[in-house]
């Protein structure tokens, strides 16, 4: 097992530290594999933090300080009673509508939702980061560079 890989651009994490740091409250992470992002949350999320997965391959070491969920997402959703400050969804790229549907309820006014992997590869994901780009429930916080994951294709709306 590999500890802490990190499957992000250096412009993802540094995307995640800047939106990150400094929001209270409870972080929770859709898709951890071997959470790596989840370790950027633990460094610069001030709050509780909470990855799920249905088989996390997170290693011991980097479980310290953070709450690994292991289930498919929608089914943990059903039993969450936590606001959440940042909702990052990095899970199953084929059904993000259904990780987003699932979630964003929680998600309290003021906080972020971000998607990774919004780029061409991944139509199912730009085409739900398109439609919440005119919902307006959301405000749009930070747009990737559709045609370009070198540099970041992290997608981030702010709930009104």
């Amino acid at each position: 097992m590999e500890k802490g890989k990190i499957n992000q651009t250096n412009e993802d994490i540094n995307v995640l530290k800047r939106y990150l740091e400094g929001l209270k409250g409870f972080y929770l992470e859709i898709g951890v594999q071997y959470g790596g992002t989840l370790n950027i949350a633990k460094e610069v999320f001030d709050g509780e933090v909470y990855g799920v997965d249905i088989n996390p391959l997170v290693a011991d070491e980097d479980k310290e300080g953070v709450n690994i969920i292991q289930g498919e997402s929608t089914e943990v959703a059903k039993t969450w009673t936590k606001p959440i400050s940042a909702l990052f969804i990095d899970g199953d790229h084929d059904k993000p509508r259904e990780d987003f549907e699932a979630w964003e309820k929680f998600v309290v006014s003021g906080g972020l939702i971000l998607f990774h992997d919004c780029w061409d590869a991944f139509p199912e994901i730009i085409k739900l980061c398109e439609e919440l780009r005119h919902d307006t429930r959301f405000e749009v916080v930070k747009e990737p560079q559709w045609h370009c994951p070198s540099n970041t294709s992290i997608f981030i709306i702010r709930k009104l």
